[in-house]
């Protein structure tokens, strides 16, 4: 067409066709055009990048396989740990509407400013209100189960039917209560899956048959699936029950206005109403409950005392103690991710001397700067993914490790699990990662003078990557100091905890908890005959000298209720009822009075006795003994006790608590049938069958659970610390290993671009003393820069973990001393080789080379 358009012009067609190939250009170049538009010019300019890229990383294994695992250490551990952080802070509650699920509490001010569980009169007003869609009401208890078996003891709770109906979870097998089976006298069960396997190997035919509860025939109604917990890991009152039994309140309990503060209440918000709504409306059906109360429930209440109510959202208070830990855990594989950026962008520094000559070939070829930065970010992209790939595969494998790390008492572990959430975090940690250690280096690298890299072999090139080089050694120390501050506070707060005098003697003492059912030991004295008859058995096994018991042990869960103290105050206090030489048993020194005796009877005068923090809190400068406490805040029915000792403080609670205030009273004044029974022995390990063959004599149906050594529960107690701190300690190591790759190779590269400085030195008359100076003085104002930073930034942020520390200041100077000596005698080694390598420059070949 254009030819005839020529010759139409007056062309001879020679000349015509001529013009006209003129015009349209080489033939190689129009189909090359044509080709561009009519395909994808960015992918097909990608594969290209992709394909060089490859061919890049397999000429250096030994870098690419550095960076990768680098890399992928980094990405690993973030993946496992935000596994942890998706699963505790992030996804809803595993139940219907979870987001509108609220904790009803009380506060009785000013005694129990804390919110608390209600008793039960209050319960079955607080679920009456309007607020809620469905509310319900809860108690956690121990019950026997048998199956036809060996009875075994577990954590079950008492439930009003509306709580299960309300959590939207369709049982497995069978159905959950009815509202009419929510009363007295009606025994149905619904029981958890695992103790379902446990008790029929998951025989579903057992729905509709009984099995015996607390030596009860108890009609199964069903079985709830594998992943419902209830109530949820995490509450501070109430904890995961394996059965459930209706709530059925008896009229003891309805007739208990203030003393028993024991009962959970859970409901879910209407549509549309705020918790700012729920809790004005709670505050005036307080007033309202407190107004009805009995008149001489009034009377005897003191003038002062103020009931309150308060709605509390369910997720925060299941995962409100857990989320600072979680918060500091991913802020630390954080930090060992930045690291393991700062390693790779370091690395790729070093190498970018070497590839100065090609890049500058490039450009001088025609190639724009831009279309450098995209091949090296590509080359940086294939670094990432590979150490992405890696990395979830490392966490995948790892999970299973991750979580028997985590404290036994980390709500939601069961949840834990990669999906689909967790694998987008990777994928968008590989694009942050390649932004991190790839973008300013692609930037450094390309920045070149076209004549002076060509002329020097490349070192001009990396001129400006040296000030890049040396900021990347500072960030790397800069948080690795951080991380290994931390990780040294943890370390000496568990080394704290673990030598920590507990104030009794753990050694030598072997105990076994068990729980008497009500149906078969009705009395008083049926209980107290028991234990008493299990004590002269145990004290009759050779090897025994000596064997007490109490409700509570040291290094386990405490018991709490509210004391009056006598012209004092009103306060919730631990307390345990013992019986036998317990004291004597766990070496508890007494401090002042006397020990309980055989005249503490049921019929006598009541006594307790204190501990040394109680007679400093409730008597501070008095002699204790004569005072007087009662339980509850009413005049009556409680009568007074009399304090007739003062013991020294024990570690009740874990070994890493402050110590509380505690009461102990005689079990022969009490009326508890769950006790713990502890014996002092030569070899106590030696005993557990002993001990398991005397309980099975006395009674062939009881269950006994926790048959342990107190030195066991007393390591037990710490296990939460322990876990906390060697996931801390285990990315303080790793960072500590990145960083002294870091500094060997951010070292190596600046030595490579002195070469010629070093040379003209030594041609000058400088000794390699002096070089060797000047090397290590650089590498020294790195590393000190990099700490003096660090160190600033941990005194900042060392707050945030002083509620995991144990007998340690945040500013503890031994932890800041112990990390500055180690990370900078690994720097210091690290450097080394760099130094060495200096001092060997020959001066002749360095210049000839230039």
């Amino acid at each position: 067409m254009e030819t005839a358009e020529n010759i139409r012009l007056g062309m001879t067609p020679e000349q015509a066709r001529r013009t006209a190939l003129v015009a349209f250009g080489g033939l190689t170049q129009t189909a090359e055009n044509c080709r561009d538009h009519r395909a994808l010019p960015f992918v097909e300019t990608l594969a290209r990048d992709w394909r060089y890229a490859t061919r890049v990383a397999a000429k250096s294994p030994g870098f690419t396989a550095v960076a990768i695992l680098s890399l992928a250490l980094g990405i690993g551990a973030s993946t496992s740990i935000f596994c942890v952080v998706d699963a505790v802070l992030l996804r809803p509650l595993p139940y219907r509407d979870s987001d509108r699920l609220v904790l009803v509490r009380e506060q009785l001010s000013p005694i129990a400013p804390q919110p608390m569980p209600v008793p039960a009169p209050d319960a079955r007003e607080l679920i009456k209100g309007d607020l809620f869609e469905r509310a319900g009401a809860m108690l956690n208890r121990r019950f026997d189960v048998s199956n036809g078996s060996t009875p075994e003891g577990v954590n079950g709770a008492r439930v009003s039917a509306a709580t299960l109906q309300l959590l939207g979870i369709a049982p497995l097998h069978g159905r959950v209560f009815l509202e009419e089976e929510d009363r007295p006298g009606i025994h149905v069960v619904v029981l958890g899956y695992d103790l379902w396997q446990r008790l029929t190997g998951g025989d579903a035919s057992i729905v509709g048959k009984t099995i015996q509860v607390d030596r009860q025939p108890y009609q199964v109604a069903g079985i709830m699936p594998r992943q419902f917990v209830f109530p949820p890991q995490g509450l501070k009152w109430e904890k995961p029950a394996e059965l459930f039994v209706p709530l059925a309140l008896t009229p003891d309990e309805l007739r208990v206005h203030v003393d028993n503060s024991s009962f959970g209440v859970l409901g879910r918000l209407k549509p549309g109403i705020t918790i700012e709504q729920a809790d004005a409306r709670m505050e005036s059906v307080a007033r309202e409950i407190q107004a009805a109360y009995p008149l001489e429930i009034q009377q005897q209440l003191p003038k002062n005392i103020r009931l309150h109510a308060m709605v509390l959202p369910l997720r925060d208070q299941v995962v409100g103690g857990s989320r600072k830990l979680l918060l500091i855990l991913m802020a630390a594989v954080c930090f060992l991710l930045l690291i393991a950026c700062a390693n790779v962008a370091n690395m790729l520094l070093s190498r970018a001397g070497a590839r100065g000559p090609e890049l500058a070939l490039r450009l001088a070829l025609g190639a724009s700067r831009g279309t450098l930065i995209r091949q090296l970010l590509t080359e940086n992209l294939l670094l990432s993914i590979t150490s992405g790939m890696l990395g979830i595969a490392l966490a995948w494998a790892g999970i299973g490790a991750t979580i028997s790390l985590l404290p036994a008492d980390l709500p939601r572990t069961a949840e834990i699990s990669l999906d689909w959430r967790v694998l987008a975090f990777s994928v968008a940690l590989c694009v942050a990662t390649t932004l991190l250690f790839g973008l300013a280096p692609a930037i450094a690298t390309t920045r070149v003078n076209l004549d002076r890299n060509l002329r020097e072999g490349g070192r001009g090139s990396a001129r400006l990557g040296r000030v890049f080089a040396g900021g990347l050694v500072i960030a790397e120390i800069a948080l690795t100091v951080v991380l290994q501050a931390g990780a040294s506070l943890l370390i000496r707060s568990l080394i704290q905890a673990r030598d920590h005098d507990p104030g009794m003697r753990p050694a030598q003492v072997l105990s076994v908890s068990i729980a008497l059912p009500g149906s078969v030991y009705r009395s008083p004295e049926s209980v107290n005959t028991f234990y008493r008859d299990a004590l002269r058995e145990f004290a009759a096994m050779p090897g025994v000298m000596m064997a007490g018991a109490a409700s509570s042990l040291p290094f386990s869960a405490t018991q709490r209720h509210v004391y009056t103290v006598e012209n004092h105050s009103h306060s919730p206090t631990n307390f345990s009822e013992v019986l036998g030489d317990y004291f004597q048993t766990l070496g508890i020194a007494l401090r002042r009075g006397r020990w309980f005796n055989d005249n503490d009877r049921p019929d006598s005068e009541r006594v307790v006795l204190i501990n040394e923090t109680a007679a400093r809190q409730f008597w501070p400068g008095e002699d204790p003994v004569g005072k007087r406490v009662k339980w509850g805040v009413l005049q009556t029915p409680w009568p007074w006790m009399t304090v007739v000792g003062v013991v020294a403080d024990v570690s009740q609670d874990a070994a890493d608590k402050a110590i509380q205030p505690h009461i102990y009273e005689p079990f022969m004044q009490s009326d508890s049938n769950a006790m713990s029974l502890v014996v002092l022995a030569l070899a106590p390990e030696n005993l557990a069958n002993s001990v398991r063959a005397a309980l099975r004599r006395m009674d062939p149906d009881l269950p006994i659970s926790r048959l342990q050594t107190l030195e066991q529960a007393q390591r037990d107690s710490i296990t939460p610390r322990r876990a906390t701190t060697w996931i801390v300690s285990s990315f303080a190591a790793a960072a500590l290993l990145l960083a002294s790759i870091g500094v060997y190779g951010a070292m190596m590269f600046l030595v490579s671009q002195r070469r010629k400085e070093i040379a003209i030195r030594m041609v000058l008359g400088a000794t390699r003393e002096s070089v060797l100076t000047m090397v290590l003085g650089r590498g020294m104002a790195l590393i000190s820069s990099g700490l003096l930073i660090g160190l600033a930034a941990s005194f900042a942020l060392s707050r945030f973990i002083a509620s995991l520390l144990y007998s340690v200041r945040p500013t503890d100077a031994w932890a800041y001393l112990i990390t500055v000596g180690v990370l900078g005698m690994v720097a210091l080694l690290a450097q080394l080789g760099p130094v060495r390598s200096a001092t060997r420059v020959e001066s002749a070949d360095a210049l000839r080379h230039d």
